[in-house]
């Protein structure tokens, strides 16, 4: 006989590209050791359980106070190479809410992935290649956290990470001619003026595995802590539509 199943998931997140803010459809590996997650038909990454939280997915109507979110790792692995592994703290339940609130059971968390600089490109972005080092060696740091912002008014533009060599592929879609900010000359120009940081978490006496991989919003979301190394290009950087820049970064550490 056909049995009535009532249950509730907890949240569900969808993996987002740092250039485009789309949804990525390249197929993903996702683990994590303590949410029993499962994909969907629209690639996104639904939360079944987590601990201590399985008494809430057997309740369609809720019956008991909905408790506050609370964060759970995953790894996310591209199949494809296209993106760099990560990890990121996934926040479960999601609250009970209409779609108008951003943290709503039913709004998935965003889990941005950064292109790999193998990634494909397209000709109308402005590009900038960057390797961070070690000081001024040949020794590339991995998993650095570099950002781009308009050195007019500090917005950022784009956010990257290096690879295990220290390579990163950065990208702002979407420049064309902006007015001139100077005072005489054309009225007009096809670059402007970035400024480009690099970010460095340095393990010092930590032993990480060979299979380690970073979470950058653990940097992103505390810029200014005391204990990342960092290197800021002295000089701005111009950049505009189709532009290809190639930078080297180094990090004294």
């Amino acid at each position: 006989m056909p049995e009535d199943v009532e249950r509730r998931v907890l949240g569900a997140f969808r993996c987002v590209d740092a250039v485009t803010r789309i949804q990525v459809m390249d197929p993903v590996v996702v683990q994590s050791d303590q949410l029993d997650v499962r994909r969907n038909a629209s690639q996104m990454w639904v939360v079944f359980d987590a601990p201590g939280m399985y008494e809430l997915t057997t309740q369609f109507e809720v019956t008991s106070a909905w408790p506050a979110a609370r964060g759970f790792e995953v790894s996310v692995r591209s199949i494809s190479r296209r993106y760099l592994p990560r990890r990121a703290n996934v926040n479960v339940p999601r609250k009970l809410a209409a779609m108008s609130d951003p943290d709503s059971i039913m709004v998935p968390q965003d889990v941005v992935l950064y292109p790999a600089p193998t990634a494909s490109t397209l000709p109308s972005w402005a590009l900038l290649r960057v390797w961070v080092t070690r000081n001024n060696s040949d020794e590339g740091l991995a998993w650095a956290v570099v950002r781009v912002t308009r050195s007019s008014d500090q917005s950022l533009l784009a956010t990257g990470m290096s690879n295990e060599n220290g390579d990163a592929l950065l990208a702002v879609p979407g420049l064309g001619v902006s007015a001139s900010q100077n005072g005489g000359g054309a009225v007009s120009e096809s670059t402007i003026d970035v400024d480009v940081a690099a970010f460095w978490e340095d393990p010092g006496q930590q032993k990480r595995p060979a299979s380690w991989i970073p979470d950058p919003d653990v940097i992103l979301n505390d810029l200014g802590n005391s204990k990342w190394k960092k290197f800021a290009l002295p000089q701005p950087v111009k950049i505009g539509r189709g532009t290809l820049s190639k930078l080297k970064l180094p990090i004294a550490a």
